[in-house]
């Protein structure tokens, strides 16, 4: 039993010396950092433009912890998509080739295809490589080819810039539907008409579908409003007794659900059979 023991302390001081070598070792230093595109910190980025030849320019801010679209037109951010440009300041750039200014044609950056500003960093993107089909990219007078996953989220049409919740932070506490009403009480949620046998858990049921509704698509309703009127009901502060009223138009349900909100001046495209997820308690 002693003997064994010996043995393990041996190898385990054999393999500590091992790993103060290879750490260690004289005349090594230790690899160099790769090498991003940002030359801001991600998380210091507030403002991001895109300019497109083809597409609307789009213009983000970030306010607090927020992003927010200001242009085209001004709307709630997709947080996920703003992050993903965000991102581009410290994706890594697999390789800098030399390129000489009067050839930036070749790799489509004579006239970029589009234009990312984070912040006052200026990146140009241009064409792929014909073989690895990296990106090739231009900031601060430097070339670089990175993966290519951003690229189509940077030639998305404005409106998927736009978060597609249709109530985002609303708390409902009131629920004035077609032919139904559902309010939160001291018990707990209760409809109007009371439905006949239908559990208090279907009524939370249809409240988190209204919570959590996203929408297919989200477009800009410059026009005048027409259609059924529904309210939702919420509360800015939890301690106060005040309601205030949310207007929805319903725009169509056939062939798909179009929920206007006036407020915003845009309409949220669901699929047909929302409705029923929307407006109707469903059966136990």
């Amino acid at each position: 039993m002693k003997q064994r023991w010996i043995i393990n302390l041996g190898l385990g001081l054999i393999v500590t010396a091992l790993i103060w070598i290879v750490a260690y070792s004289p005349g090594k230093s230790p690899p160099p950092p790769p090498i991003t595109l940002g030359s801001t910190p991600a998380d210091k980025i507030s403002e991001i433009r895109i300019t497109r030849p083809d597409k609307q320019d789009i213009h983000l801010v970030k306010t607090g912890k927020a992003w927010h679209l200001v242009a085209p037109i001004k709307a709630r951010a997709n947080q996920f998509r703003a992050a993903s440009v965000v991102g581009l300041a410290t994706t890594r750039s697999e390789a800098q080739p030399t390129v000489d200014i009067d050839k930036l044609a070749q790799y489509g950056l004579a006239t970029p295809l589009l234009t990312v500003w984070l912040g006052d960093q200026k990146l140009d993107f241009g064409g792929s490589h014909p073989i690895n089909h990296r990106r090739y990219v231009m900031t601060d007078g430097r070339v670089h080819l990175i993966n290519d996953t951003v690229f189509r989220h940077l030639t998305a049409p404005f409106s998927d810039y736009i978060d597609s919740q249709l109530l985002a932070d609303i708390e409902p506490t009131v629920l004035e539907l077609p032919k139904l009403r559902i309010e939160l009480g001291d018990k707990g949620w209760t409809a109007k008409p009371e439905p006949k046998d239908i559990s208090a858990d279907r009524i939370t049921a249809l409240v988190d579908e209204w919570r959590h509704a996203r929408a297919l698509s989200v477009l800009a309703y410059p026009g005048k409003a027409s259609g059924d009127t529904l309210r939702i009901g919420y509360k800015v502060d939890a301690k106060a007794n005040t309601t205030k009223w949310l207007d929805i138009i319903i725009r169509s349900v056939e062939p798909e659900l179009v929920l206007l909100r006036p407020d915003e001046g845009l309409e949220y495209h669901f699929p047909a059979d929302m409705a029923k997820r929307l407006f109707k308690i469903k059966a136990d």
